[in-house]
This record gives structure tokens, C-alpha cells and sequence, in this order.
């Protein structure tokens, strides 16, 4: 992910110490939604159109964005030095304080339907795999002991072939490949794991996922 963390540096060099919301367009936000991964898609345009944000609920979002990119920007100052796994120990532990903080400003800014449909949205960006959480949204679903040890079978049997992929990325790979190979990977378990359910848990599980979004460029 080197490559990623320099173009997340050069978003952060577009602003400055304290820049302006509207210094940062869509392409420009784009690498540390990546880094960041979870809801952080919602700073996304294509997304704040399909959720039909006001333009207050727009600016509340944006005003809010260069502090993910400073608090990110000193992450990667400070793990200069660190080894491939420290380094990827901080982020984890960063994207999950930064998830938090994110979790209750859209708590605030957004109304019941369109915290809704950005659930819908996690979902489908996650796959199956949120399956493996306990939301309350999946007791419907009834998923068994059994189903879940198959669950975690597949994802270990994921994680061994994602593995030296993620080894070719830190020793300076090329980051496309190494993505579109991941991408492969994961949806092929991806489909193992939906075999898993009952054509039941499938109907529901559609239902969760609400009407598809095309989350690509």
C-alpha cells in the first residue's frame, strides 16, 4: 500500500495544516476513502447522491474531512520507521478510531432513511462477509454454528492466497495487479460463502442488501 499512502500524502499537501472543505474534490478524497475502507464511502459524490444529501448535510460531511486526512497524515509520519507489520498494526487500530468518530457524526447528520440506505450500501460493500458480525439485522437469517465454522473456514482459506499478495505489495509490487488479483480472490470465496446458505438465508440476505449500487468509477 505504499503507493496509496503517497497519494493520500498528496491529498494532504492540496490542503494544508487546516484547508477548506472545498479544497478537496471527489478525486482528490478518493485515495484516503480507500485507505480508510469502511463508511468512509460516504465522502464519496456518487454516494452523497445516491443517499440525497442537502447541501447542509454535504458541508457537515465536508468540513469535517481534513481532520481524517491530518489525523491520517501523522499516522504515516510516525510509522516511517516502522516494520510492514507495525505499521499495518497502527492503521488497523487508526481506521477503527477513525470509523468510530465517523459512526457518530453520521449518527447526527444523516435521518433515519438514509442511515438505512448506507447500511444497505456496507453491506454490499462488504459482501457476505459482514455476515461473520452480529448485527441485529442478520437474526433474521438464523445462521448456524455450523454455517459459521464453514464461514470462518473459507475466510482462512482466503487470507493464505491474499496473504503473499499483500507480502508482493510491501515489497513494491505493482498496486493495480496486486489489487484486481485480491479482488479476484475475494470474490471467488465470496462464493463459496453464499453456497453456504439455504436458498432462504439467500432471499433474505438480497432483501438486506436493498437495490444494487455500482460503486465503481
Amino acid at each position: 500500500m505504499r503507493s496509496m499512502i503517497v497519494s493520500v500524502l498528496a491529498v494532504v499537501g492540496l490542503a494544508g495544516a487546516q484547508a477548506a472543505a472545498q479544497e478537496f474534490p471527489d478525486e482528490a478524497r478518493k485515495p484516503l476513502v480507500e485507505v480508510l475502507g469502511g463508511s468512509f464511502f460516504v465522502f464519496r459524490d456518487k454516494v452523497q447522491e445516491e443517499l440525497k444529501l442537502s447541501d447542509e448535510q454535504r458541508q457537515k460531511l465536508q468540513e469535517k474531512f481534513p481532520e481524517y486526512v491530518e489525523a491520517t497524515m501523522k499516522v504515516f509520519e510516525r510509522t516511517k520507521e516502522a516494520t510492514p507489520e507495525e505499521r499495518e498494526q497502527t492503521m488497523q487500530e487508526h481506521r477503527k478510531e477513525s470509523g468510530e468518530k465517523l459512526s457518530a457524526l453520521l449518527k447526527d447528520v444523516l435521518d433515519a432513511r438514509q442511515q438505512q440506505r448506507l447500511f444497505q450500501l456496507q453491506l454490499q460493500q462488504a459482501g457476505v462477509f459482514a455476515l461473520m458480525g452480529e448485527n441485529p439485522a442478520f437474526t433474521s437469517l438464523k445462521i448456524t454454528d455450523e454455517q459459521r465454522r464453514k464461514f470462518k473456514e473459507i475466510i482462512r482459506e482466503m487470507e493464505k492466497k491474499i496473504e503473499p499478495l499483500a507480502r508482493e505489495g510491501r515489497e513494491g509490487g505493482q498496486p493495480e495487479e496486486i489489487r484486481a488479483k485480491a479482488k479476484k480472490v475475494r470474490k471467488e470465496h465470496e462464493g463459496k460463502m453464499e453456497a453456504v446458505l439455504t436458498d432462504v438465508q439467500k432471499k433474505q440476505w438480497k432483501e438486506l442488501l436493498g437495490k444494487p449500487f455500482d460503486f465503481d468509477d
